[in-house]
């Protein structure tokens, strides 16, 4: 007879909708106290500068480098599974993208740019600046590289869709304030880029998050409410039975 599965909802899968929303809400925070801390800056300055030495900001800005980490490793453990369907970019996982990003993030919210974040075309320039941009440069080029990973994963249509926007954007965008930062022009222009590029990653970052939530919470559904399908009999087959099941008696007579 038919049984409705009564299997209890895995504990993993309640763990990857806890770490999507948590991880979601820790960058959402850690972008928020970015833009706060930006706007209470008068000047010309940079999403990295933020964190120099001697800048009032500068402890704001590791924290929110911190809740970022904390947040994209989250949010890389919840949704490890996507894969993308191009050949190029299954080179490995978006999950194993976004935690590389994010340790290389967790280096930058230590090694902070020295005062002013000098360029790298300069006396003023220091290992302790190398390290830092170094990290950083890398940090985005492989979160806009998880983006495009995501943008060809199979199933998740929108998701997809703001994938594909977010990592065009955000690598040209931040390619674009990173030019206009080594060309000392229009600096001001450049920073604004490179504000624009944070925002798009983190919040694409956070999108990421609760969209695993979603997607995990529907696959928790389905297994809830799964039931086995019916039997079908042959009908011939129960008619031959039932003759057989009545000569067998006839001949007990």
């Amino acid at each position: 007879m038919p049984t409705e599965n009564t299997t209890p909802p895995s504990a993993g899968n309640a763990l990857r909708i806890v770490a999507s929303i948590v991880g979601s809400l820790l960058v959402a925070v850690a972008l928020t106290i970015i833009w706060v801390a930006r706007l209470s800056i008068d000047r010309v300055l940079y999403v990295s500068g933020l964190g120099a030495d001697g800048e009032p900001t500068a402890g704001w800005f590791e924290l929110a480098l911190l809740l970022l980490v904390t947040g994209g490793f989250a949010v890389a453990w919840a949704s490890r599974g996507l894969r993308s369907t191009v050949p190029w970019l299954s080179i490995w996982s978006p999950s194993f993208s976004v935690a590389m990003a994010s340790s290389l993030f967790l280096v930058a919210s230590q090694v902070t740019c020295t005062t002013g974040c000098p360029l790298p075309v300069g006396p003023a320039f220091t290992w302790q600046d190398l390290v830092h941009t170094t990290v950083a440069v890398l940090a985005f080029a492989l979160a806009a590289f998880a983006m495009l990973q995501v943008s060809f994963v199979e199933g998740r249509r929108t998701l997809r869709v703001l994938s594909l926007g977010a990592g065009i954007s955000t690598a040209v965008i931040a390619a674009a304030g990173g030019i206009l930062s080594l060309l000392q022009f229009r600096t001001d222009i450049g920073s604004i880029f490179e504000l624009v590029a944070t925002t798009i990653g983190m919040g694409w970052l956070a999108i990421l998050g609760m969209d695993t939530a979603v997607a995990q919470r529907r696959r928790r559904v389905r297994r809830e409410t799964w039931k086995p399908a019916a039997p079908t009999l042959d009908p011939h087959q129960s008619t031959a039975r039932r003759t057989a099941t009545g000569a067998l008696v006839a001949v007990s007579r």
